[in-house]
């Protein structure tokens, strides 16, 4: 997924200077980890937007001022949940320095930001359902399969493009799975 995300993001913006907004549990660890090699590996300059240890609204505002500062202009934005749970803030950083942005989340393209290659977590979720319902029916976990997602929906939103002055690759757009106009 991150290196989807990230090849995404560069066919978007070619030789970006990506910035990756994490939290620094996250920098440090295996995300982090991978991140850092899928851009090694894509020859992409890559630097960490440290959002500190805890993810918080003020982090956002901390973050927001080191964007200009690194000259970062494409952004890529962690998966850890707390990005929901923040997702103005998280969506404001990119829009006021007018630079595009992958997220990890549905919800934060529909919430403004420029596009998302994510999970398709309802479905996720209808699978949990499903499982929790077989074990209460008497099913052991062990014999239920694991559940893969197959579908990561690749959201485009024009409204969010137009308001930062970018305009998308037509490959790029044309292989959108959703339009947000």
């Amino acid at each position: 997924m991150i290196a989807k995300r990230l090849s995404l993001l560069l066919e978007a913006k070619p030789n970006a200077r990506l910035g990756y907004l994490a939290s620094r549990g996250n920098w440090n660890g295996v995300e982090g980890a991978l991140i850092m090699g899928t851009a090694r590996r894509a020859s992409a300059s890559l630097v960490h937007i440290d959002l500190g240890n805890s993810i918080t609204e003020q982090a956002y505002v901390e973050a927001a001022s080191k964007l200009a500062e690194l000259n970062v202009n494409a952004l890529l934005v962690s998966d850890e949940p707390d990005q929901i749970a923040h997702k103005e803030a998280a969506v404001a950083i990119a829009t006021n320095a007018r630079v595009p942005a992958m997220y990890a989340f549905r919800d934060l393209a529909e919430a403004g930001g420029l596009m998302a290659y994510c999970v398709d977590l309802p479905d996720a979720f209808r699978y949990a359902a499903k499982q929790i319902a077989e074990i209460l029916h008497g099913k052991l976990p062990g014999d239920i399969p694991f559940f893969q997602p197959t579908f990561f929906p690749f959201i485009v939103n024009l409204k969010a493009a137009r308001q930062i002055g970018f305009e998308f690759p037509h490959p790029l757009l044309a292989r959108a799975d959703e339009v947000i106009e």
